[in-house]
């Protein structure tokens, strides 16, 4: 009886000491579990649950799932059945997400099961913005205001005004404009293009024939 005891002590320590088979899966599939959640997640919940933080709800963070919005934790990392996500995924109690949606596949909702049975991984870099970029061929053009200039009348579109105000900033006056006649010359510059402007053209330029 001795003997008989002393080897199931030997064999719990043993078994002990042996890396559990479902934390071994849940750390090798960590990795692959949290891709896909978050594509399902990225795709259908960070429209509302992200910036925007519909109901008090970030789920761009997993401290901010654990903290939970207005209804309390979206997540109880290891009970999908408990999880307030999850049961919302699947639309069988009164909250029904996403809103007024058809449910979502039963594949995603396998993956989002198996996100929260291994623990919930995740990721900090996910759902956070990246940086704007520096270089300015990267940056959103942005329409800038109009500048206000002292000499309104020379101003004849939005560009004008920005040329304006640079030439007041700096002091200097703008050229007196161009003729009628000088118009057409400038088009026949040889920087501009290889065929000059026939002297009849620039006539009748001139005159508005």
């Amino acid at each position: 009886m001795a003997k008989r005891n002393l080897l199931l002590a030997l064999l719990t320590l043993l078994a002990g000491l042996l890396p559990h088979p479902t934390s071994a899966f849940a750390q090798s599939a960590s990795p692959e579990i949290l891709a896909r959640a978050k594509a399902v997640l990225e795709k259908n919940c960070f429209e509302c649950h992200g910036s925007a933080q519909m109901s008090g709800l970030d789920l761009r963070q997993r401290a901010t799932m654990l903290k939970g919005g207005t209804r309390g934790p979206a997540i109880v990392p290891g009970n999908p059945e408990g999880s307030l996500l999850y049961r919302a995924m699947t639309q069988t109690g009164d909250l029904k997400m996403p809103q007024a949606r058809p449910r979502l596949p039963d594949a995603d909702l396998i993956v989002i099961y198996d996100w929260i049975k291994n623990g919930s991984p995740w990721d900090e870099a996910v759902g956070r913005q990246p940086p704007p970029p520096t270089w300015w061929s990267f940056r959103k053009p942005v329409r800038p205001p109009m500048p206000a200039v002292k000499n309104t009348d020379w101003v004849r579109n939005p560009i004008d005004a920005f040329v304006r105000a640079k030439l007041e900033q700096k002091g200097f006056q703008p050229a007196p404009r161009a003729d009628r006649r000088t118009i057409p010359s400038t088009t026949s510059h040889p920087t501009m293009t290889t065929a000059a402007t026939a002297p009849a053209v620039i006539l009748a330029f001139s005159f508005g024939v």
